[in-house]
């Protein structure tokens, strides 16, 4: 079961794992899926760098926590339960990022162990395949990229903790409603959330007038584009209305006062318009 406006690989991964692919609604505040007790497997959304709601899926069996963002917040995956894992992204467009490729954490040893073997040609301790398998190991070259961002780790910590000081505050004075994982946490997003679909359009526009770029992240929801439309069952006007009314501000490494003067008074002369 998978968020309409979930990443779109992960939901072609249910499919070609050879899964049923079913869609469901977002919680409206926190746009985490919400459980559906008719399915055998779940994969949830940390949206922009948010805190897996760990927790509340614990007692809901299979379940695969897309936190592609939330790498660097504070998580205890000590408890992750038996069949359950946590997936991360080092994509160039997240914290640490290293080009692409990612690592999952598993609540089992052995599911570790057999997700390692699936990856590697499905090796076991030998050069025998054991089962069914892909090459979806790390090249050397990009592993040398994570290790040379992890060596500048606590400072690009830092970095996006000193952009956020810079635009938060003045985003607050503006009255701009932030997504919550906007105002603090270690994650590439300032996530600002419009009262209508309109609005959203009206502040997009204003700020390329002004040249001052913004990103619709969920352009549009799974279940309505051609290869996801059968799965769909209905709408899901959660989904929907936070796609619609959703916009990312400019926000990245080195953001300085200037730069958040000239959103400032592009987002104000949105507003007063």
């Amino acid at each position: 079961m998978a968020r309409p406006d979930l990443h779109i690989r992960g939901d072609a991964a249910v499919l070609a794992a050879g899964s049923h692919l079913a869609f469901g609604d977002v919680d409206p505040v926190t746009w985490e899926l919400i459980g559906e007790a008719r399915v055998d497997g779940h994969l949830p959304v940390a949206p922009f760098g948010a805190v897996p709601a760990l927790d509340a899926w614990k007692d809901h069996g299979r379940v695969v926590h897309d936190a592609a963002a939330s790498l660097g917040e504070d998580l205890d995956l000590s408890s992750l339960p038996k069949g359950q894992a946590v997936v991360f992204s080092l994509h160039a467009t997240k914290v640490l990022g290293s080009g692409e490729g990612g690592f999952a954490v598993f609540g089992d040893p052995k599911d570790a162990e057999q997700f390692r073997s699936w990856t590697n040609f499905g090796f076991a301790g030998s050069r025998v395949s054991q089962r069914q398998s892909i090459n979806a190991k790390m090249s050397e070259i990009q592993c040398a990229y994570v290790h040379a961002a992890l060596d500048g780790w606590e400072v690009e910590r830092e970095e996006w903790e000193a952009a956020r000081n810079v635009i938060v505050p003045m985003l607050d004075a503006l009255g701009i409603d932030l997504f919550e994982s906007s105002r603090a946490g270690i994650n590439p997003y300032v996530i600002a959330r419009f009262g209508s679909e309109a609005f959203a359009s009206h502040v997009e526009q204003t700020l390329a007038e002004r040249f001052v770029e913004t990103r619709r992240w969920w352009s549009r929801c799974c279940h309505t584009m051609p290869a996801y439309r059968q799965h769909g069952h209905g709408r899901y006007p959660a989904a929907e209305h936070a796609a619609a009314t959703s916009l990312g501000l400019p926000f990245f490494r080195g953001l300085s006062e200037r730069h958040a003067e000239r959103i400032h008074g592009a987002l104000e002369a949105a507003l007063d318009a």
